[in-house]
């Protein structure tokens, strides 16, 4: 099964990509992580460079460092 979600520009406090930007990589870990830092009231910072390279979810706090690396998929890979 192949779920694809879009996340616009609104959803940020502050951006910098290019323009059109598409990573792909599993959304399940993202959901957990995602649900996590707003179980918990954090912000979440997103670091990518392009497709294929991994992206890093970084959450910090006084109490919390937590950075969580998951690898994304070249263009022309597939899911199937």
């Amino acid at each position: 099964m192949v779920t694809e979600t879009s996340i616009g520009d609104e959803d940020f406090q502050q951006l910098h990509a290019p323009e059109g930007i598409a990573v792909t990589f599993c959304l399940k870990e993202f959901r957990g992580l995602l649900s996590f830092a707003e179980s918990a009231n954090l912000p979440l910072t997103i670091h990518f460079d392009v497709p294929g390279r991994p992206v890093i979810f970084t959450i910090e706090d006084s109490l919390l460092d937590a950075h969580f690396v998951l690898a994304t998929l070249l263009e022309q890979d597939s899911c199937s």
